[in-house]
């Protein structure tokens, strides 16, 4: 009995024993599964990171993409504003060309029907006038670069800061610049010789004499008519003194305009090239200040007052004596279309003679107005 109920006993034990082997085998191969399934979301959450690294990349290349063509639109839409301003500048050369053609078509009638007559008619003096405009337009487009940038340094005048400030102004734009330039050169010409008296002399006579001039013009009991008896005798004896060839005053003039304008010139070329156009635009330059000054000589020996006025900005716009070729908005609130903002060239304005006190415009300025 005892015996049979040890091995009862051992059976169940045995029986248990079986149990928990399954059950830790169980739980193993449970365990098992989990791991596995853990790996595999492991795994499926790598391929997604992979997938977004991707898929970040190709947006940010798409970024990139959109970008450069928005850089190419503004390149193109600036192109197009340059083409636009070209087209501008040939009908503006154009439209003077042909006002030069015409003036040239007078004086060649003019010289041809004047024979030999020293006297000369107000059609001839204005058709050389105009050829001095025309001139420092062929040279404001020929060897300028308005479009780029100046640098900024410490200059010798405030004309010379002011004028260079406009560079800096990002709205200005080619045309704009140029006429800026046009109207500098023509300003520095009417202080060294247009706007200036002479007598064809140089060194401390032309200076007496100049003052000399003042004086009498501004004396109580001396008339226009003694004061131009005088001046048209004097430039008579000046040039048995001196031939207005042998004149520094041109050379002079010129040097000056080519220092002025010096931060306009090409800066990108080769240094050979940039030394042979700078010859070539102080021989230009001094062309115009030998043309101008030989005008003022022939205007000095005449005795009717022949004057060069500059409009100054902010004037009034005169239509008997201001012709307005563009207009401009202005950084000055008072300038407006019937307001001058600045002048290309001044006018060619004469008193005769017989009256002295009569006022006739010969050639109109050429000024900018505002908008």
């Amino acid at each position: 009995m005892q015996l049979g109920g040890i091995l009862n006993s051992t059976k169940k034990s045995l029986s248990g024993s079986e149990n928990v082997s399954m059950q830790i085998q169980h739980q193993q191969e449970k365990g098992k599964r989990i791991r596995d399934e853990n790996q595999t979301l492991r795994d499926e959450n790598q391929t997604l990171r992979d997938e977004m690294s991707l898929s970040r990349e190709e947006l940010n290349q798409n970024i990139r993409t959109i970008r450069g063509m928005e850089l190419q639109i503004q390149s193109t839409e600036s192109i197009s504003r340059d083409v636009q301003e070209c087209h501008e500048r040939l009908e503006m050369m154009e439209r003077e060309n042909r006002q030069l053609q015409e003036q040239v078509a007078k004086f060649r009638n003019i010289i041809i029907n004047s024979g030999e007559s020293e006297a000369v008619n107000d059609s001839t003096i204005v058709a050389q006038f105009v050829l001095l405009r025309v001139m420092i337009q062929k040279i404001v487009l020929k060897f300028y670069e308005v479009n780029q940038d100046i640098t900024r340094f410490k200059f010798q005048t405030r004309k010379e800061s002011d004028f260079f400030d406009l560079w800096f102004n990002k709205e200005m734009s080619i045309t704009r610049l140029n006429n800026r330039t046009r109207g500098m050169i023509f300003e520095l010409l009417g202080e060294e010789i247009l706007c200036t008296p002479c007598f064809g002399l140089d060194g401390e006579l032309e200076t007496g004499l100049v003052k000399f001039e003042a004086l009498l013009s501004t004396a109580s009991d001396v008339n226009e008519a003694d004061v131009a008896e005088w001046r048209t005798r004097t430039m008579k004896c000046a040039s048995f003194l001196q031939p207005q060839e042998n004149s520094s005053r041109p050379a002079q003039a010129a040097n000056k305009i080519q220092n002025f304008m010096r931060p306009l010139l090409p800066c990108d070329r080769d240094q050979a090239i940039l030394d042979a156009g700078n010859e070539h635009l102080s021989d230009h330059l001094l062309k115009l200040c030998t043309a101008a000054f030989r005008f003022m000589l022939m205007l000095r020996r005449s005795k009717d007052v022949y004057k060069c006025e500059l409009p100054v900005p902010g004037k009034r716009l005169n239509p008997e004596e201001d012709e307005p070729m563009y207009s401009e908005k202005s950084e000055d609130p008072r300038i407006d279309a019937q307001h001058v903002a600045f002048a290309l060239s001044g006018a060619l304005v004469k008193y005769p003679e017989y009256d002295p006190t009569q006022r006739l415009v010969l050639e109109k300025a050429h000024v900018i107005i505002g908008v």
